[in-house]
């Protein structure tokens, strides 16, 4: 995968994940202020996708990026109306979200070949199994579904998860280890890149 798919990618995951945010919290006060962020974040969905499909040379990926801003487009429409005052059945976003989220994060955004490419001079010596989990916790006295990897890395099991207070924490365990290792991550994303980097060795 090209650097400049992937960027495209990364920032369609991103904007996912903010409507995702602001269409699972009542408190936002997303149409404050003279904003309209759920419209700017599915707009921007739309433009993403229609902007990267002629550089996608994956035809499934393709039909995928014209699916995800045809029903952008639509959804677009919907919201237009509701902020100019139409009492519209509101659409569950939080699902729509989700789910492309899911699509691409592991599918296209997550490019692990880019980390072996160039002048990278770390090549994998095992690659890395992650497989995309959901489990129920507890969150301010209420239960809350939250998205995680769990990953397998040689003699290595690692979990990465949603940090409450923002961005995602990187939890290890080796065979034979009783402590846990753990790390900060900016995001899901960037928890599997840093498990990527540990399977990986120096060559010469």
């Amino acid at each position: 995968m090209k650097p400049i798919l992937k960027w495209q990618y990364d920032n369609l995951v991103k904007e996912l994940l903010l409507l995702q945010g602001h269409a699972a919290d009542p408190s936002c006060p997303c149409a404050s202020e003279g904003e309209a962020c759920v419209r700017k974040h599915i707009l921007t969905i739309e433009a993403l996708a229609d902007e990267t499909v002629p550089i996608e040379p994956d035809p499934a990926r393709v039909e995928k990026l014209g699916k995800i801003s045809e029903e952008a487009r639509q959804l677009r429409t919907l919201e237009e109306h509701k902020l100019c005052g139409s009492e519209i059945e509101p659409e569950d976003l939080v699902t729509w979200a989700r789910k492309w989220r899911k699509e691409f994060e592991l599918n296209a955004s997550l490019a692990c070949e880019l980390l072996t490419q160039g002048n990278d001079k770390r090549q994998p010596a095992r690659a890395p199994t992650c497989t995309l989990e959901h489990k129920t916790v507890e969150l301010d006295g209420q239960e809350v579904q939250v998205d995680y990897l769990r990953c397998t890395c040689g003699d290595a099991r690692c979990a990465v998860m949603p940090n409450p207070y923002g961005g995602a924490i990187l939890v290890c365990r080796h065979k034979g280890d009783q402590d846990l290792t753990t790390e900060a991550a900016p995001n899901l994303e960037a928890g599997a890149e840093r498990v990527f980097q540990m399977c990986s060795t120096e060559v010469s």
